[in-house]
């Protein structure tokens, strides 16, 4: 792979089995959701990745815009490594974080403080690189009061403060983000976009996945258009 490549797929295509009985007809059949059915080895499949190819190279912000089913939320996560495609290739070259969920990795059971590490160390970090901005992010959160607590007795509002807080504090080579992050706190939204829009501006490579095109528009310099799980423009 060349050097100023950061993603590359090569003829991705993903099936997810579907096991409730249905009255499977080829001809008429298309997932209201996204994808299409299909029959593999006398099993009915929904085809959400249909033969996908593209580049993402070093520096580019990449906006995948498609209505909501249309396959943006799969394609970002075998992007990510955490679905594999059944057909094709995927290549990587750097640190990817796949933001997808601002509580995704953080356990209930566990402090504020030993979600921090966690979350750290599931986003890729070490614990020396966690411990270098632990101050930073409690202090972001405005939590201090609360932070060794069990994050089970937080509101919603703390849990998504918490939450933001440490998906954007580690800068990756590669963000890939499912739509925008953002915390329902009013009086911590204003931050929170201050530091969204930061956020991303000093990730390496960017792709975001939105049915929003202003949203896409005003952040990204390219454009990759997505339907049934089939790339309808690159």
């Amino acid at each position: 792979m060349c050097d100023d490549i950061s993603i590359s797929l090569e003829n991705v295509s993903l099936y997810y089995r579907i096991f409730e009985k249905i009255d499977y007809n080829e001809k008429k059949m298309t997932s209201e959701l996204g994808g299409h059915f299909q029959k593999r080895k006398n099993k009915v499949v929904i085809k959400a990745l249909d033969n996908v190819s593209f580049t993402v190279r070093k520096g580019e912000r990449v906006g995948i815009l498609g209505h909501n089913g249309a396959g943006k939320s799969t394609l970002l996560r075998t992007m990510a490594g955490i679905y594999q495609p059944q057909e094709g290739k995927v290549y990587r070259k750097g640190i990817v974080s796949a933001v997808f969920d601002k509580m995704m990795g953080m356990d209930q059971e566990l402090s504020g403080k030993e979600n921090i590490f966690g979350r750290g160390v599931f986003l890729g970090q070490t614990k020396r690189e966690i411990q270098n901005i632990y101050e930073e992010i409690v202090n972001f959160t405005g939590l201090a009061e609360h932070i060794n607590m069990p994050i089970k007795y937080y509101s919603p509002g703390m849990k998504a403060r918490l939450g933001f807080a440490i998906s954007t504090s580690f800068k990756p080579d590669i963000l890939l983000l499912d739509e925008w992050l953002g915390v329902g706190d009013a009086s911590f939204q204003e931050k929170a976009r201050e530091r969204m829009k930061n956020f991303v501006e000093e990730a390496g490579t960017v792709v975001l996945a939105s049915h929003n095109m202003k949203l896409i528009e005003r952040n990204c310099d390219r454009i990759i258009t997505f339907s049934k799980g089939k790339l309808i423009e690159a």
